[in-house]
């Protein structure tokens, strides 16, 4: 199969371990089903990975390549109304608000001047890219810190020179982003806890860009011992859109299709 260049979208991943988890993209549902609850502890989960698949200290893998604009984490499922507030904000400001499905409040007007992440409660963790501020580059913009603008300090980071993403002051809308380069960038972050903000519920808004629809990448992931992810956000994973909640073969949520990736 060919790649075919994928555009920026708004990714939105919600659901609860032992219930319904579900995936949008650019405010549309693609796909929905029941997660499974695997019982495991989120105290013994690793770190998270952005860019990679991290399984615990082993060495990284399936790394994306491609931009990643924001993130933002709920540690609760939003209702409709409240995900589709950080949906139309987050819409409005990468330009992607005609990807809207016309049903959406948001497709014609944007939210309320002044409308964020902290526009609604329960925000866990907040990058940004567009806030150079939060970003602490080095020599040749390469990412050593990416820092979370919810006020909880679950910092990103990547120590390795080899490893480090780059930001991209003007990337979309005339606004920064990171860049992965599909080999070796990751980041990680600072809090081996992580899980407790993603399980057992959670609410994740991601904005981003993939190089290609074939990869095989992981932009989020969180495993708990052995081999177990724990969450995952993979997109794309070999032309498909992976969402896993809890087990990572039971009741994955994959939309096998390069045609969820192209934009209008």
């Amino acid at each position: 199969m060919s790649a075919s260049a994928v555009g920026t979208h708004v990714w939105t991943a919600s659901g609860t371990e032992g219930g319904t988890h579900f995936l949008n993209k650019d405010g549309t549902s693609i796909a929905s089903g029941l997660a499974p609850n695997t019982g495991e502890t989120p105290g013994t989960a690793c770190a998270l990975s952005i860019g990679a698949y991290y399984n615990c200290g082993a060495a990284a893998q399936n790394f994306f390549s491609g931009s990643i604009e924001e993130i933002v984490v709920y540690s609760s499922v939003l209702s409709t109304t409240n995900s589709q507030l950080i949906e139309g904000y987050l819409a409005c400001k990468w330009s992607l608000q005609r990807d809207l499905p016309s049903s959406h409040p948001y497709h014609a007007f944007c939210p309320t001047a002044g409308t964020n992440a902290q526009s609604v409660a329960g925000l866990s963790a907040w990058y940004d890219a567009s806030n150079s501020a939060s970003i602490t580059a080095v020599s040749n913009a390469a990412v050593t810190t990416w820092n979370d603008l919810s006020g909880h300090g679950e910092t990103l980071a990547q120590a390795a020179a080899g490893n480090q993403p780059t930001h991209i002051a003007n990337c979309v809308n005339g606004l920064g982003c990171v860049s992965f380069n599909g080999s070796s960038d990751n980041l990680l972050s600072n809090d081996t806890n992580y899980a407790r903000l993603l399980l057992p519920a959670s609410t994740v808004f991601v904005v981003q860009n993939a190089d290609n629809d074939t990869q095989t990448s992981a932009t989020l992931s969180m495993n708990i011992g052995g081999t177990n992810i724990r969450y995952g956000l993979q997109l794309p994973y070999s032309s498909a859109a992976d969402y896993d909640l809890g087990d990572p073969y039971a009741n994955r949520l994959a939309v096998s299709t390069s045609a969820v990736f192209a934009s209008p």
